[in-house]
């Protein structure tokens, strides 16, 4: 028996409303790291934000309930595609700027980095992802 899915859920594994939940809990507990001077893992929980909400936003724009599993990735140039975020992006100045210079550190040194973050990094980081966030947040609340 062959069983037919529908696009509404095509599953990848994870419901897109999870995804904007565990955004919204991760960059709190990005700013309680921070504050904590945990700063790698305020840093990786902030950016892993970012990334969970663009893989709402995906979802939400492709309108589908759970995550497609070609989406599965870490790539935000992909996930944001996908959401059709790249206009909203390129048409603030700012915006596109900071996620030119983020989506390039997005990578595998960044997400596990171990070497410590200098006192004055860390911060600048955690704002620049912050902001991000937000930035996405607001498109697609």
């Amino acid at each position: 028996m062959r069983l037919v899915r529908s696009s509404k859920i095509a599953k990848g594994g994870t419901r897109g409303t999870v995804f904007k939940e565990v955004a919204r809990l991760r960059i709190a507990d990005a700013k309680s790291l921070l504050e904590q001077k945990r700063y790698n893992g305020a840093i990786y929980m902030a950016g892993y934000a970012v990334e969970c909400h663009l893989k709402y936003a995906a979802c939400q724009r492709c309108n589908v309930t759970y995550l497609p599993s070609n989406l599965e990735v870490h790539d935000w140039d992909v996930l944001v595609d996908a959401g059709g975020l790249f206009s909203a992006i390129k048409s603030q100045k700012e915006v596109s700027l900071l996620y030119d210079a983020l989506v390039e550190m997005w990578g595998p040194d960044l997400r596990y980095r171990t070497t410590k973050y200098a006192k004055n990094e860390a911060p600048k980081l955690y704002n620049e992802l912050s902001t991000l966030y937000q930035f996405f947040a607001e498109l697609e609340p």
